[in-house]
């Protein structure tokens, strides 16, 4: 990692060195490479940038820095080569509009360093907020000042009167809270939020300025901050970068954790703690801020505060149909709404009836004689939002939410020569004649009108199908009620003339011909005329026996293969047809007629 990027003072090395945890081999060869190795380097460059010793010992003093211990430590008088024998404790920079510092990504203006955020597993809810770091790119001071600011010292503020007198002071409140105001004396200005510091330098100044407070008023006055003073505070707990930070004194508890790089996946997102004066002032809570945008709980940060992150409390796994799958962190007394909502709610295809929880039994309640310490319920959400309840997950429970069937209802599918071939509600064209007269708009022309097919699907998944003729259906000497899902085919007198055949034949209403199609049974074709659905025409057929009549390509003639009834209509055995078999049933009386 780069360490500096440029140089506007020694305090700039003093200060980077001390906060980026490097080791000393390290700390050795940046400072090598700006040829900075001895006493005489030092001077030369605080020379070059028209600074004084005297300035940069006191600009180290205020950062609590002591500039010639460590000069003495670290860079020898006359040597060129640095002295690596002390360890370099870890100390927090402070950033100034009056210094330019390099350290990877420091902002001007007060804040700390960018600690490069740890990258997250995504399965963790939360946590990859602190990947896309917002200071990192820029001054999070910039903007308006909250008036409700508490001015201590190191705060700069810049006075402007104008109108008709002028005056013009730039001041920084010292260690006793107060303020020099060139040819107006000390005014004490600690302690006073922004907006009542303004309102009392106004009645202040307006004795030596009388324009100010006159009415109407011939002078104005703008009171403005310049410079936040740093504030230590040190972060603790499952934290990327745990130790001490200087932040700036407009800081909060989430700027904070952003500018400390961030909470480890085994830190708790939930229950952030800020201690001050060793009193636990406030508890955090960050799913409000990451599922809404807001953070009601935050709070201004005060000198030697301390952020506590403990350990995740809980580990909670929701997968499925839920906008944000992830692995979330539940509070004891929240349940299986709370973590839908904080996953952003179900998905349109979810199912409400089944949602299943995988649990380990707790240490409590196993027993020596199992073997197993996992269990699974399931839980139905329609009677949960009925009865305003929750229902209450435990540490390593996994839910998931299941999808809705992929099926479709109240539709019917036509196509082949229609004019608008398509899907349609079959609670509206329930018939098969006005599905193709209404919907579908009628016939194209050339369509054969001997026979049409209709496909349906049993709750089983299997398909089969059922032939009629297309003018019976037309005319209403035939009337067909249809399913869920069916599908019916009309064809096209060039399309049978491309197509291989089978024959119905034998003991049925009325001959039919059907087209052949990949693994298409006996069983389709005996169910296809749907003879068998009608009861006088199931008490004649002879149940024992049906004959296929097969033509052999090799002999060139026609052979017959007889198969009982029965077994085809239990599904017990399963005979493929070929193209142009044909089915033949008998009458109890051996008749075909």
């Amino acid at each position: 990692m780069k360490v500096l990027k440029y140089l506007s003072c020694t305090l700039i090395f003093l200060a980077s060195f001390a906060l980026t945890a490097q080791t000393e081999a390290e700390l050795n060869s940046e400072l090598l490479k700006r040829n900075i190795t001895n006493q005489a380097d030092v001077d030369a460059e605080l020379a070059r940038r028209g600074m004084t010793a005297d300035e940069a010992k006191n600009m180290a003093k205020i950062y609590g820095i002591d500039y010639d211990d460590y000069i003495a430590k670290y860079i020898s008088p006359s040597s060129s080569v640095v002295n690596s024998s002390k360890k370099v404790v870890t100390q927090q920079a402070p950033v100034s509009t009056s210094i330019a510092v390099g350290v990877e990504n420091y902002e001007v203006g007060g804040g700390s360093r960018v600690v490069p955020p740890a990258k997250v597993d995504p399965k963790y809810f939360g946590y990859e907020i602190f990947q896309n770091n917002p200071f990192a790119s820029k001054d999070y001071l910039v903007g308006n000042i909250d008036e409700g600011y508490i001015l201590s010292p190191g705060d700069e503020l810049r006075i402007y009167i104008w109108g008709s007198h002028s005056y013009q002071a730039q001041v920084k409140i010292d260690l006793n809270g107060n303020i020099a105001l060139p040819n107006n004396g000390i005014y004490f200005a600690s302690g006073y939020t922004f907006k009542t510091l303004k309102e009392k330098l106004t009645n202040y100044l307006g004795k030596s300025f009388g324009g100010l407070t006159s009415s109407p008023s011939t002078a104005f006055i703008d009171v403005s901050l310049t410079q936040l003073r740093p504030v230590s505070i040190t972060v603790i707990g499952e934290s990327n970068t745990p130790g001490p930070h200087l932040i700036s004194g407009f800081a909060t508890v989430l700027n904070a954790l952003y500018a400390s790089g961030g909470i480890k996946v085994s830190g708790s997102l939930r229950e952030i703690k800020v201690y001050r004066n060793n009193k636990l002032i406030k508890t955090v809570d960050l799913y409000n801020y990451i599922t809404k945008g807001s953070l009601d709980e935050d709070i201004r940060l005060m000198n030697n505060d301390v952020i506590f992150i403990p350990s995740r409390n809980s580990q909670i796994e929701l997968w499925g149909s839920v906008r944000k799958p992830a692995i979330f962190e539940l509070k004891p007394e929240e349940g299986l709404h709370e973590i839908i909502s904080f996953a952003g709610g179900l998905l349109a295809t979810a199912s409400l009836k089944n949602v299943a929880i995988e649990r380990i039994v707790p240490f409590g309640d196993r027993k020596t004689n199992d073997v197993y310490d996992k269990t699974i319920t399931s839980v139905n959400l329609s009677s949960l939002d009925l009865k305003n309840e929750s229902y209450a997950l435990h540490d390593g429970d996994k839910v998931t939410v299941k999808s809705i069937l992929k099926r479709v209802t109240n539709r019917v599918t036509i196509k082949g020569s229609v004019k608008r071939p398509g899907i349609y509600p079959i609670s509206k064209y329930s018939d098969l004649r006005s599905l193709i007269t209404v919907a579908a708009d009628s016939l194209l022309p050339k369509t054969y009108m001997n026979k049409l097919d209709i496909f349906s699907v049993d709750e089983d998944g299997s398909t089969h199908f059922k032939t009629f003729n297309l003018k019976e259906i037309l005319s209403g000497e035939v009337t067909v009620k249809l399913q869920n899902d069916d599908q019916v085919v009309v064809y096209n007198m060039m399309d049978l003339q491309s197509k291989e055949l089978v024959k119905i034949t034998g003991f049925v209403r009325e001959p039919k011909t059907m087209i052949w199609s990949d693994n298409l049974s006996l069983y389709d074709v005996l169910f296809s005329a749907s003879d068998l659905a009608e009861l006088e025409y199931k008490s004649k057929i002879l149940t024992s026996r049906v004959d296929v009549k097969r033509f052999n390509s090799q002999t060139g003639k026609f052979g017959i293969e007889t198969f009982d009834l029965n077994e085809i209509i239990s599904k017990k055995k399963s005979v493929i047809l070929l193209p142009k078999d044909e089915r033949i049933t008998f009458a109890i009386n051996g008749s075909i007629k």
